[in-house]
């Protein structure tokens, strides 16, 4: 490590824990039981650690890993049991809940450290996809234009479904909700569009980086960028979708995360300043209120940080389904009309099971794995994640060294926001973005590939024929 990286390295960890004491003393007078307290240190503990242990990368899945637990499953559960706060009119969890709950995800942690460390240590995708990298990477360059060309107009396309969707209001484009006239379209459609359509011209952005080579598309850039500010508009998208989309640009096209201790920093900034304020976007209404933009800390005690609270709730009443809403993420895209029992999100059925006012709520996937197989589930969902992110994270690391593009590259930094959607859950939604968002890239590379190959047969039977 060089000079600047042990500084680094110290300065976060001093600042860790600092805050971390805070918390503890602003809370120590009003919180009793010392299982609870020492379970939850111990929580904390373990993911400064996480953060400090194999930092060859500051953007990886190891990371948004240990900065969700620390933030969602420490501190935060600290101070909602200091202060004595529930959501949704739910009845407070018990204290054996509570501690046991603590327990889980002590053991949630371990299980990820022992999985990622299987996964770190193997190539299984560089090995299931070296191949199909080199392949579609030789017919791309052999026409990129065509390629960037393609891509572009899919932008377009896009940019006008969403115009039109919002009929054409300007002010519509830059909210999620409000009293605006937009497009009445059946769910199933709508779904799609959100998925699917709407993220177009930011994918377009991540093609042309992957596949400019020694090209420079500088102007095109900048206009696809205006497009996605106004077309794909942060304060129009669920915070971690914005997050999801907006990240691998910064990746992909800047140097920001190549400073030690950036992502990290920056997670606690976004979770502190700019989450609260992009919560103002939800909704527009004619009685328009520029209050609900200024930086209030009732947001932190408003419900979205529930996680952890929901995995209590799961833990105390013993709710195990047996793989039962497991079904439900494996068949997402099965319509409802077809299969009227079809299991929805795990934050709505516990929602149900408590009798709560409101049923948007997330499900960890700590709890999901719970609430469908019990500590087994716990134990198969973590590692498969575990697995999953260290497989990945070495993979880039392993191009990053090498100064090597691959088509997974983009995947894996959309992953990287998507990650946090997993952990804090419901998995019947964030699975659902990670298919649609994951096959839109692919399908653009795809579209891209095809309209090349049909060009170049056109080429070919026009010299046939001339000659």
């Amino acid at each position: 490590m060089t000079r600047f990286q042990v500084f680094s390295s110290t300065f976060f960890t001093y600042l860790a824990f600092l805050l971390v004491f805070f918390i503890y003393y602003s809370g120590a007078e009003r919180v009793g039981g010392y299982l609870f307290i020492a379970s939850n240190l111990a929580i904390c503990i373990l993911c400064i650690l996480g953060l400090l242990w194999k930092n060859t990368q500051t953007v990886s899945l190891k990371n948004t890993f240990f900065l969700f637990m620390f933030v969602f499953m420490g501190t935060t559960p600290f101070l909602e049991y200091a202060n004595d706060v529930t959501y949704w009119g739910r009845v407070k969890p018990s204290y054996d809940a509570l501690v046991y709950s603590n327990i889980i995800i002590i053991l949630s942690i371990l299980i990820f450290i022992a999985s990622y460390i299987i996964g770190y240590n193997g190539r299984a995708i560089a090995k299931t996809f070296d191949k199909s990298n080199s392949y579609l990477s030789d017919i791309v360059k052999s026409s990129p234009k065509l390629g960037v060309c393609t891509v572009f107009t899919l932008a377009i396309f896009s940019c006008y479904m969403t115009a039109d969707y919002n009929n054409f209001n300007l002010l519509s484009l830059f909210f999620r909700g409000g009293d605006f006239d937009r497009l009445e379209v059946s769910r199933s459609t709508l779904l799609i569009y959100i998925y699917v359509i709407k993220p177009i011209p930011v994918m377009a952005m991540l093609y042309i980086w992957l596949y400019k080579g020694n090209e420079s598309y500088r102007l095109l850039l900048w206009f696809l960028f205006f497009m996605c500010l106004v077309f794909v508009a942060p304060t129009s998208l669920p915070r971690f979708y914005a997050v999801t989309l907006y990240l691998p640009l910064i990746i992909c096209y800047t140097q920001f995360f190549d400073r030690y201790f950036s992502y990290q920093i920056s997670f606690v900034f976004g979770v502190l300043l700019i989450f609260p304020m992009l919560n103002g976007f939800r909704y527009y209404s004619s009685t328009f209120d520029i209050s609900k933009f200024s930086l209030s800390y009732d947001f932190f005690f408003s419900g979205h940080f529930d996680a952890y609270q929901n995995l209590t709730k799961v833990v105390e009443l013993e709710l195990i389904t047996y793989g039962h809403q497991f079904l439900g993420v494996i068949a997402f895209a099965f319509p409802r009309s077809f299969w009227p029992d079809k299991p929805i999100g795990s934050g709505a059925f516990l929602a149900k099971q408590e009798g709560l006012f409101f049923e948007t709520i997330s499900m960890p996937l700590v709890a999901e794995g719970y609430l469908n197989f019990g500590m087994l589930g716990v134990i198969l969902f973590i590692s498969i994640f575990g697995y999953f992110a260290g497989s990945l994270d070495t993979f880039y690391q392993n191009l990053r060294i090498k100064k090597e593009k691959h088509f997974i590259l983009p995947i894996y930094f959309i992953f990287i926001g998507l990650s946090l959607l997993v952990l804090r859950g419901d998995l019947l939604s964030s699975f659902a973005y990670t298919v649609s968002l994951t096959a839109t890239f692919v399908f653009m590379i795809l579209v891209s590939i095809l309209s090349i190959l049909i060009w170049k047969n056109i080429k070919r039977l026009i010299c046939c024929n001339n000659g």
